[in-house]
């Protein structure tokens, strides 16, 4: 989607992304030819802003723009989402046997003292102890560039 609005100062330009809107603006006077640039603060937002700029340019260019500027990706929106289900667990008396059945398949867990020294165990553990820490305010991470 792209949508243009005519100002005094120049174009506005809508373009449409996957996770919402991104305006442009082109000064009045710009002729079509001109080459346009770009300024990036070199702050602690400066990768994010590189990668906006990169999501923007792809778009321009008229390319698939790629994943949203900032976005998580599958396997870590998939480990975080894990890692509350398994505090939901704890948080219900579940034990870690019963949480990693229910997070990873009843196959994959091994019967009696085996699952002691299971790798799933220690994966389970983690995963409660994530999940603590995001509840506790370590999901603010997730909001910041």
């Amino acid at each position: 989607m792209r949508q243009v609005r005519r100002a005094d100062e120049g174009a506005y330009a809508k373009l449409g992304l996957p996770n919402g809107a991104s305006i442009a603006l082109a000064p009045a006077d710009l002729p079509a030819d001109a080459r346009l640039m770009a300024l990036v603060p070199l702050d602690a937002s400066a990768p994010t802003r590189l990668e906006a700029l990169a999501h923007f340019w792809r778009i321009l260019l008229g390319q698939s723009s790629g994943p949203p500027p900032g976005d998580i990706s599958p396997s870590r929106r998939e480990r975080l989402a894990m890692a509350l289900r398994a505090v939901d667990g704890r948080q219900a008396s579940a034990t870690r046997r019963e949480i990693a059945e229910v997070i990873f398949g009843p196959d994959a867990v091994p019967d009696g003292v085996a699952f002691d020294d299971h790798h799933l165990r220690s994966r389970t553990s983690r995963l409660i102890r994530d999940g603590l820490a995001m509840i506790a305010g370590g999901y603010r991470k997730l909001l910041k560039p």
